[in-house]
């Protein structure tokens, strides 16, 4: 039989609340209070430890994102859920606690497969995620993801402890993404220029009517193929050695790229091509997609464009371009040195800056009326060169159009012919003056005789010939010699136009004849000789 002390030390080491005590001797009191005090303290503290560690737990669950719960394994209801449960759905956290209500509040394209979860979760002890939709109290339908864990007694199901979470954005970007991607593909698959996409190994994952198209594969023949295959030999080792491993680490720019190389024909025809590539990723693997596009034709004109461009840089003629203001935005090396102006100091001048002051002013009220009405305009320009040297150009100056036929700019091509105007001018002075005497000779005289008797005809008003020759002029060559004769016809043709109206024609017919040819002097035939000369 214990003594009173003993049985209460081995109540105290059995931390049990209800004591059973013998009888207790007087000298033993003492000691039995002593221990029983210290027994209600260590139950007191042991107490407050455990509500604190409560409160803690209660904390921590009301301050997490998801809404931390517990519930019975067997019926499923609810012991107890934080207070995010609330914020998050709506529902007071009282009726979390009632019987079948989370079966209740399940979408109903979910719940038909409530028994099968509740069955797999009490089935094992390893931790279940599921993602399902909630009906929360006004009447949004909630994705949540719910991570479930299984606690046992005595190998028995317990309780069901886990933390949901809400999804909901993360599924709406699903559905947006699979979205797009069905738009990406309807696009893919309509677009006139190739779409092609690769994996992180560099294998064609997607193709569509444009990649045959252009590429003559079938979608059957590219998927699973290198993307290497579509690239000429000597392009694949500089731009595409390593592809893979690139794409693999995410080495290459997010954003789109655009490279020009040569394309592979499944004939074997190598095509010049432009690829723009872009990078993107999902859960299960890096892509790259490229639009494709053959350039053949774009490269042609190109090159024709480049022949163009050379051969008005290299034209002898100065091409000068303008806007529709008038200023100049283009000239070629040919305008350089005609003008003596570089481009720099050209650009965004007006073709004025060449003006001599001696092209009459009726040239350009033409050509600018010319442009105006959207016609072509062709004429001569007396222009000055940058040191101040004259020189005569014919321009051919045309509006350029787009093709809708709005005029943008008008472009000028200039021939300078100073010197062709100088020789017109020596075979017209050979061809209608005397050699000697400057004077007119008698093929002019000719043509102006037969104007003058045109314009008298339709005046009525006479005029009058005039045959003028030198007596003795053989006896002054003969005894001063030709050289003096000379210079007697020299002066007698310099004196004779003096005496004569500003309209009158002096002529030399030869030797030492001279005409004069007197127009509209009168209506009546019969007048004065002395009146013909001034």
């Amino acid at each position: 039989m214990l003594t009173a002390a003993q049985a209460l030390a081995h109540a105290s080491d059995e931390d049990h609340g209800l004591l059973t005590l013998p009888v207790i001797r007087d000298d033993e009191i003492g000691e039995f209070i002593t221990r029983f005090n210290r027994l209600l303290e260590t139950l007191s503290v042991r107490e407050a430890a455990l509500k604190r560690s409560q409160q803690r737990f209660r904390d921590i669950a009301d301050t997490t994102e998801g809404i931390v719960w517990e519930a019975d394994a067997t019926t499923f209801t609810f012991t107890f859920v934080s207070r995010k449960a609330e914020s998050l759905l709506g529902f007071p956290l009282g009726e979390w606690l009632r019987p079948g209500f989370w079966v209740e509040h399940l979408h109903p394209e979910d719940a038909s497969w409530a028994p099968e979860f509740c069955a797999s979760c009490t089935g094992r002890l390893e931790p279940h995620d599921f993602e399902y939709r909630f009906v929360a109290k006004d009447g949004r339908t909630v994705w949540l993801r719910d991570i479930v864990t299984l606690v046992a007694e005595d190998e028995k199901p317990k309780w069901l402890r886990g933390i949901m979470v809400d999804i909901s954005k993360s599924k709406q970007m699903e559905a947006g993404l699979r979205e797009s991607e069905l738009r990406y593909r309807a696009v893919a698959q309509s677009a006139n220029d190739a779409i092609v996409t690769a994996n992180s190994q560099g294998n064609i994952s997607n193709w569509n009517r444009g990649a045959k198209l252009i590429f003559g594969y079938t979608e059957a023949e590219a998927i699973g193929k290198p993307l290497t295959m579509l690239i000429s030999p000597r392009f694949r080792e500089r731009h595409l050695s390593g592809f893979a491993n690139h794409v693999a680490g995410g080495q290459l720019n997010t954003g789109a790229q655009s490279i020009e190389l040569s394309g592979l024909h499944k004939s074997g025809r190598e095509f010049p091509l432009e690829i723009s590539l872009a990078q993107w990723e999902t859960s299960q693997d890096r892509f790259v997609t490229g639009i494709i596009r053959d350039i053949s034709e774009r490269k042609s004109a190109e090159a024709q464009l480049r022949k163009l461009s050379l051969a008005i840089e290299q034209s002898p003629e100065s091409i000068v371009i303008t806007n529709l203001q008038g200023e100049i935005e283009y000239v070629n090396e040919a305008f350089v040195r005609k003008s003596g102006y570089s481009r720099e100091e050209t650009r965004g001048m007006n073709p004025r800056i060449l003006k001599s002051g001696k092209t009459p002013s009726e040239t350009y009220v033409s050509l600018w009326v010319a442009l105006t009405k959207g016609n072509s305009w062709h004429g001569d320009f007396h222009n000055c060169h940058k040191d101040g040297t004259e020189y005569i150009e014919h321009a051919v100056i045309t509006p350029i159009r787009q093709e809708d036929g709005a005029i943008t700019h008008y472009v000028a091509v200039k021939e300078d012919i100073t010197d062709k105007k100088a020789a017109a001018e020596r075979i017209n002075t050979l061809a209608f003056y005397d050699s000697l005497t400057n004077l007119p000779n008698r093929r002019l005289l000719l043509d102006r005789l037969k104007q003058a008797m045109a314009s008298s005809s339709r005046s009525k008003r006479y005029g009058a010939l005039l045959f003028i020759d030198l007596d003795n002029f053989k006896t002054l060559n003969d005894t001063l010699g030709h050289d003096i004769g000379d210079l007697l016809l020299i002066q007698v043709a310099e004196r004779l136009p003096t005496c004569v109206r500003e309209g009158d024609t002096v002529a030399r017919l030869g030797g030492d004849e001279f005409v004069v040819m007197l127009e509209d002097l009168s209506e009546d035939m019969l007048i004065r000789a002395d009146s013909m000369v001034a």
